[in-house]
């Protein structure tokens, strides 16, 4: 028996503490809810929220950094449960502070790629039925 929610949210980089947060505070918040939860590397603190209000919580893993991954996560987002109506993006990688002189452009490629090229690619995917 399929269940009908009232929303479905994705959250890009739920596994976050901001993302965690969220997560608490919209499951407390709404009912009948789907969250799309997207981590990268370990789901736990997804996990340790106990879905209420006939919310449901489904994890996904994918790494942003890599277009393959992202189109792997769109696709299965669409074939497994539809149009999101909601799109939070929150994903980012590890933080480091460095002085100027040691900038390290691959590490700033990779954060363009997970922070603005991933989210363009998703909002491609989903913006247009969103829209309707």
């Amino acid at each position: 028996m399929k269940v009908e929610h009232k929303k479905m949210f994705l959250i890009l980089g739920a596994s976050s503490d901001i993302g965690t947060e969220l997560l608490r505070q919209l499951n407390q918040a709404e009912d009948r809810c789907l969250f799309l939860c997207h981590y990268r590397s370990s789901p736990s603190g997804i996990q340790q929220i106990v879905p209420g209000n006939g919310n449901c919580i489904e994890c996904i893993q994918a790494d942003l950094n890599h277009t393959e991954e992202v189109d792997r996560l769109v696709n299965k987002i669409r074939e497994d449960y539809g149009t999101p109506s909601h799109i939070v993006h929150l994903p980012a990688g590890a933080f480091q502070y460095t002085r100027l002189k040691k900038f390290d452009w691959n590490q700033f490629q990779a954060e363009l790629e997970i922070q603005v090229h991933s989210l363009i690619k998703i909002l491609q995917a989903f913006l247009p039925r969103m829209a309707k």
